[in-house]
């Protein structure tokens, strides 16, 4: 029996050869898929693209996501950005003059090593998808 599976744009893959299938109600295969989906079949679902996490953020799109990233640490209404600051401001000297003028945060930068992230309750795949929201926020 033929299976199929969907493809993240507007075609079908025919698996027993690999074709790509149309969504075109005048191409025959596309027709047989329907009949086969109709008969009660549900076909193999799109890959999903793996989440890729940027390098680097802008300072502008760390601090929106700080901001909206409760503290793991302190209650309400203390977010992720209260957290950062308070140890910034406490380790002070070049640390917090970075802080403050640096243009773009690195993952694997010096701000936020896992040391650091850790202090205040964020783990590596925590940040990771905090890097991966900021990108949300326009530049």
């Amino acid at each position: 029996m033929t299976t199929y599976a969907l493809t993240n744009g507007s075609t079908i893959i025919q698996r027993s050869d690999g074709a790509n299938i149309p969504a075109d109600p005048a191409n025959a295969d596309y027709q047989q898929y329907l009949a086969w989906v109709a008969a009660g079949n549900t076909p193999d679902p799109a890959p999903v693209p793996p989440v890729v996490v940027p390098a680097a953020i802008s300072r502008w799109q760390a601090m929106q996501v700080m901001l909206a990233t409760p503290s793991a640490v302190h209650p309400a209404p203390a977010t992720l950005f209260s957290d950062v600051q308070a140890i910034v401001t406490q380790t002070g000297g070049t640390m917090q003059l970075a802080w403050q003028n640096q243009q773009q945060l690195f993952r694997n930068g010096p701000f936020l090593t896992p040391a650091l992230m850790a202090e205040i309750g964020v783990t590596d795949a925590q940040l990771d998808a905090l890097f991966v929201a900021a990108l949300a926020y326009p530049l």
